[in-house]
């Protein structure tokens, strides 16, 4: 599985009460916010764990304003979590709830495997997903939220060179690319033995 996912943030309240209500983590407290922790100029971070397992999302307070973010479903990198497809219209009416911007439920194929997607953002247009597989990977959902939200299910990132990745991971980690009529042009598959997935998208 894939073990974490960090983003940067500009409101490290904000996005602390973003992943507790979009996604039903637990609220724990943020590290680097005493004068003793200033003084050896540790980090603002906030890091929120899936209960009982290994999965976990963090953000990095950033030094700098994010420039605007692109439409959702058009950033990159972006996270995934698994949840289950009878419970997609439960996820949309708590994202509505919260007033988090989402697209509708997007059915594809395009990244590696058939499902549906629901894009999401954070308060800082770092763009996420909600993925409901046709074939839902065995524990994928064994670990999750109060709010049905499961494990990591796949992370895009953009590649300039799309052979040099694959020869990378097949080298060093032992991942050969996934091989799919439905994946899009451009798109290179890596498939964790579990089920996640680490996607790349051929970018300038």
């Amino acid at each position: 599985w894939i073990d974490h996912f960090v983003v940067g943030t500009n409101d490290m309240v904000a996005w602390a009460d973003w992943a507790v209500n979009g996604i039903g983590l637990t609220r724990r407290p943020f590290t680097g916010l005493t004068t003793a922790a200033r003084k050896k100029n540790i980090k603002i971070i906030c890091f929120l764990w899936w209960e009982g397992g290994s999965c976990r999302i963090g953000a990095f307070l950033q030094p700098e304003i994010y420039p605007p973010a692109n439409e959702l479903g058009k950033e990159l990198p972006r996270c995934g979590f698994y949840i289950r497809r009878e419970d997609i219209d439960m996820h949309l009416r708590r994202l509505d709830r919260y007033k988090i911007p989402h697209t509708d439920p997007v059915k594809t194929g395009a990244d590696g495997e058939e499902g549906a997607s629901i894009y999401f953002a954070d308060p800082d247009g770092n763009q996420w997903e909600f993925w409901a597989p046709v074939l839902m990977p065995d524990g994928a959902m064994e670990i999750a939220t109060e709010e049905k939200v499961g494990r990591i299910s796949h992370v895009v990132y953009g590649c300039r060179e799309l052979a040099r990745t694959a020869a990378f991971f097949e080298k060093y980690c032992g991942i050969e690319p996934e091989q799919s009529s439905q994946t899009a042009e451009g798109t290179l598959v890596l498939r964790l033995r579990a089920g996640a997935r680490l996607v790349y998208k051929l970018v300038d």
